[in-house]
């Protein structure tokens, strides 16, 4: 599955102050209604004739969270993705969940150990354990 004209048109490529903001610096991706802002090497393979499947998980991913940011309300969404540890999590293996299974359809993995590291560290401001973490992602 190829991204759709309406969804390539969600995708930024980060501006440079996005790299001053510790969360945001590296390979990291960020959804902020009604984009998503990825790094510039994953832009260019989104942007390209034939992205491969890790950046397409990855689209899917951030374009899960614009749809439920959405549904939701933009400003509740967002503040309770930033207040609330639980929701952050449980927003995390919402989007996680579709991004494992679009890579298993096609023969890729997922390092679902070092996800949980992410997931359980300072990056999603310690929403959860390692141990949950894992748990949760071996389950998709």
């Amino acid at each position: 599955m190829l991204l759709n004209g309406e969804e390539v048109r969600n995708i930024r490529q980060k501006p440079w102050w996005m790299y001053c903001i510790p969360w945001l610096m590296g390979n990291t991706c960020v959804a902020l209604y009604p984009h998503f802002y990825v790094s510039k090497r994953i832009y260019k393979d989104l942007t390209s004739k034939s992205p491969s499947p890790k950046s397409v998980a990855v689209a899917l991913h951030e374009l899960e969270h614009l749809k439920r940011a959405h549904t939701f309300g933009v400003f509740k969404y967002y503040a309770l993705y930033l207040l609330s540890r639980r929701f952050r999590f449980e927003e995390e293996m919402a989007c996680k969940a579709i991004e494992i299974r679009y890579l298993r359809e096609r023969g890729e993995t997922l390092d679902l150990e070092r996800v949980s590291r992410i997931l359980s560290g300072w990056a999603y401001l310690w929403c959860t354990s390692y141990a949950e973490a894992l748990k949760r992602l071996q389950a998709i």
